[in-house]
């Protein structure tokens, strides 16, 4: 059987997606730590001496805000709230298997320089990658997704 030209309706909701992220506004983070300004100001320095441009630093850096809710979620996390089986149970599916037998296939040359290059098992990567972000698939992940550089910044 032939595939249609079309894009497939999983294409078509991802792409909405992530428009739709785009246009909405974050939403409001507890108030940063005093000491982040002062933080973000000592770090500029060493990003500029690793060779972070000027413009760079500025269109990522200058304005942003950690966001203090990822520390509730933290606490929050399933593995300190579910017995090892449960958690075991819910997150070992048939679709993580298929679609981590897919990442690995798609990505093995990467998998294989960082076993090379860091000595990490790609097993544990790939099972990393899967329960944490569903190999970066939003609309499963739609519920847990967050900005990376303000949670980093928290």
């Amino acid at each position: 059987m032939t595939q249609p030209d079309s894009p497939t309706r999983r294409i078509l909701l991802r792409s909405g997606l992530g428009a739709a992220a785009l246009l909405v506004p974050a939403l409001p983070a507890a108030a940063a730590p005093a000491e982040f300004d002062a933080w973000r100001d000592g770090f500029r320095g060493r990003a500029l001496a690793k060779g972070i441009s000027q413009a760079t630093w500025n269109r990522v850096m200058a304005r942003l805000e950690p966001d203090m809710t990822v520390f509730k979620e933290m606490r929050n996390q399933p593995e300190f709230k579910e017995q090892l089986w449960q958690y075991i149970n819910r997150r070992v599916s048939d679709w993580r298997v298929i679609n981590g037998k897919a990442a690995l296939a798609k990505n093995e040359a990467l998998f294989a320089r960082i076993e090379k290059d860091f000595g990490v098992e790609r097993g544990t990567l790939l099972a990393l990658w899967g329960v944490e972000s569903a190999f970066g698939d939003p609309l499963v992940q739609q519920n847990h997704m967050r900005p990376v550089f303000p949670a980093l910044a928290a």
